[in-house]
């Protein structure tokens, strides 16, 4: 389950290495003429409840490459990363491509330039002139239009390239009509009509799209994170956090139209416990059917009410872990247990990352 990485990584992990982080900025303009840049120090964050899904922040050497390039023009920024044994092999495979360079700032007392990139899903939340659409439009014609800016073929393809993953094809996710006087991000849309499949949409670290069935269930352990002797786990918060926690969901759209949904089984349910309702504003139009708008919300509902025990581990970076994915928790002398990751951040040169749990549903 490492891969693209070896199946030894897991043992590694524990007994030593040394984390391989590699870095080049790809101008839309001359996709042919990278720029590697050395990398200093930087952090990776991946986030199932954020969109854009990935953010990076990257420290690197100052160069006259560097210092030319202009994020107005259009960079994507390319990683690869990995880890030398202690023997000497070198595990190093692609890791985030496409990733859309926000900010460049030179920090001229040091001779650094610190650089801001998020994952390709950012370009949806750009101000765009809408067309107008038909009742009920297929979202990949939604995608496929001129609401997307081409950028250079091979990004333009990528984001074409939607893979509806583990959503039903029986129930074809549509978007209403717009407005085409509005100037506004294709996100709004988009999330809504994902949200009615209790699907969720972003960009995978290949650049693809991704629109699938939000994990729910736990499956396949895909990494152990244990405490103590010859465990990788660095630091262990078992305290529970609330954090982003709720057990109802209002949902509220542009046409004054709402979905709500609350908990009314379990431990948490509202009548029992304390309600705490999430609210949603959506700008674009959902469904006349209040029953679709209901689902929607219910959707939400069941991705916040499993933060209710969200977990924090330091632990050394296991490359091939990300949101969605399911991790075995082995506190020493205790039960072993799975969870869901919710976030995780990398950190070079460090070589360690932090994830945040959530139950299954």
């Amino acid at each position: 389950m490492t891969a693209p990485y070896l199946a030894r990584a897991t043992t590694d992990l524990a007994t030593g290495y040394q984390p391989v982080l590699d870095a080049t900025a790809q101008p839309w303009a001359s996709p042919g003429s990278p720029v590697t840049l050395d990398v200093l120090t930087a952090s990776v964050t991946e986030d199932e409840s954020l969109s854009p899904r990935t953010q990076v922040e990257l420290t690197v050497a100052s160069t006259a490459a560097v210092r030319a390039l202009d994020a107005r023009a259009g960079i994507f920024l390319h990683l690869e990363a990995g880890y030398r044994y202690l023997d000497g092999v070198l595990d190093v495979h692609p890791w985030h491509a496409y990733l859309v360079v926000h900010e460049l700032a030179p920090i001229p007392e040091n001779g650094t330039v610190a650089i801001t990139a998020y994952s390709l899903d950012t370009l949806m939340h750009l101000h765009q002139l809408h067309e107008l659409y038909a009742e009920a439009t297929p979202l990949d014609d939604f995608l496929e239009g001129a609401v997307l800016p081409e950028v250079i073929p091979s990004a333009w393809s990528a984001l074409r390239a939607i893979d509806y993953g583990t959503v039903s094809p029986a129930t074809p996710l549509t978007v209403r009509s717009m407005d085409p006087t509005i100037v506004a991000p294709p996100a709004e849309p988009l999330s809504a009509a994902t949200e009615a499949a209790g699907a969720i949409w972003y960009a995978d670290r290949t650049g693809l799209w991704r629109i699938a069935a939000r994990a729910t269930a736990t499956g396949t352990p895909v990494h152990t994170l244990a405490t103590g002797p010859g465990g990788t786990v660095t630091d262990y918060d078992p305290v529970l956090s609330f954090d982003g926690y709720a057990n109802a969901v209002y949902l509220g759209y542009g046409d004054d139209s709402v979905g709500y949904a609350e908990q009314t089984t379990g431990p948490y349910r509202v009548a029992v416990a304390p309600r705490v309702t999430l609210a949603i504003k959506r700008g674009s139009l959902l469904s006349p059917s209040q029953s679709t708008r209901n689902a929607a919300a219910l959707a939400v509902l069941r991705r916040v009410i499993t933060y209710g025990r969200s977990e924090e581990l330091v632990a050394a970076a296991a490359l091939w872990v990300k949101p969605g994915d399911t991790v075995t928790i082995a506190p020493a002398g205790e039960s072993s247990y799975a969870r869901l990751v919710r976030r995780v951040s990398f950190r070079f040169p460090g070589g360690d990352m932090t994830l945040a749990t959530r139950n299954p549903t």
